[in-house]
C-alpha cells in the first residue's frame, strides 16, 4: 500500500508485537524483524543475506534449560536459531567447499526485512 508510511507500519508492527500477535526474530540486526507464526518452532538463517527459515524439531524441543541460565530470571519462552551458510550461497561461490553438516531444511522462507 504506497499511501502507507513507514512510520506506520512500523508503529503497527510493534503494537501487534506487544498484543502477543506475532513475535520478534532473532538478534537485532540492521532492524526487526517480526514472525507472524507463533506456532512453537525453531530457525535456520543464512547469515549471508539473511535468509530464514522455519523448521520442527522434537530433538531441540527436548533441551533441557541449563542450571546456569537459573540465576536470570524466569524462563517464558525457548527456540533455538541455528545459523550458517545455507545450499543456495555455498553453490553460488566457485571452489568453496559446502559447510560441514550441511543439509536441506523443511519449511518457509522468509528474507531479511
Amino acid at each position: 500500500m504506497p499511501t502507507v508510511s513507514l512510520g506506520t507500519a512500523c508503529w503497527t508492527l510493534l503494537m501487534l508485537n506487544g498484543l502477543g500477535l506475532i513475535t520478534t526474530l532473532g538478534p537485532r540486526r540492521d532492524g526487526v524483524r517480526f514472525e507472524a507464526n507463533l506456532e512453537h518452532h525453531h530457525h535456520y538463517v543464512c547469515v549471508r543475506p539473511g535468509l530464514a527459515r522455519d523448521f520442527e524439531s522434537t530433538e531441540l524441543d527436548a533441551l533441557r534449560i541449563p542450571d546456569a541460565v537459573n540465576g536470570f530470571g524466569s524462563v517464558v519462552a525457548t527456540h533455538v536459531e541455528l545459523r550458517g551458510i545455507c545450499d543456495r550461497c555455498t553453490r553460488g561461490q566457485a571452489g568453496e567447499s559446502a559447510p560441514r553438516n550441511s543439509r536441506q531444511w523443511q519449511g518457509r522462507e522468509r528474507r531479511k526485512s
